[in-house]
């Protein structure tokens, strides 16, 4: 896929709804983008990602709102080939700047694999609080047993002073234990 014309689709997903567009149909354009793109589209995403390049990109965009609309281009087309997308995801963890969207991607494709990618990015970095509110995020999202195991560990070791991170901790296992 053209790196452009991705670039030119993000920018168009993100701009401002003109008085003929509806929010719906916004989401529906996305949708079909993504569909229609499948696992070639996320490569092409987590290649631009893993470039650096997405940021300087984006033209006029909202370099947050270009990330949130990969997030959920990405997540929606890891429903339809989750080990591929965890795998891709999982060469973003070691990227900074892409790391969020990493750790978004695999809480929304979810799976025991996706526990353990996140469980070992914390054990061998040391991550910043916004880094590990996202990573106890994605870690609720995924759910089940796995997480809620990987979630009470990082509870026991968080200092029970980081009010934040804790209360974070305890929203996640909450949203972990719902039935799937």
């Amino acid at each position: 896929m053209d790196r452009d014309a991705i670039v030119a689709k993000l920018n168009e997903l993100v701009s401002p709804l003109g008085p003929a567009t509806s929010v719906a149909e916004r989401r529906e354009a996305q949708a079909y983008w993504a569909d229609a793109g499948g696992v070639m589209l996320f490569d092409a995403l987590v290649d631009l990602l893993a470039s650096g390049r997405v940021a300087a990109a984006s033209g006029p965009a909202v370099a947050d709102d270009v990330e949130v609309l990969i997030v959920e281009v990405l997540a929606r087309i890891g429903t339809t080939a989750p080990a591929h997308a965890r795998d891709k995801a999982c060469g973003l963890l070691d990227v900074e700047w892409a790391r969020g969207v990493a750790i978004d991607v695999l809480g929304a494709v979810g799976g025991p694999p996706a526990v353990a990618s996140l469980m070992a990015l914390h054990h061998r970095e040391r991550l910043d609080l916004s880094t590990r509110l996202r990573l106890v995020s994605a870690l609720g999202e995924i759910g089940g047993g796995p997480a809620l195991a990987a979630l009470t560990a990082l509870a026991d070791t968080t200092d029970p002073g980081d009010r934040v991170l804790m209360r974070e901790i305890a929203l996640a296992r909450e949203l972990a234990r719902r039935p799937a």
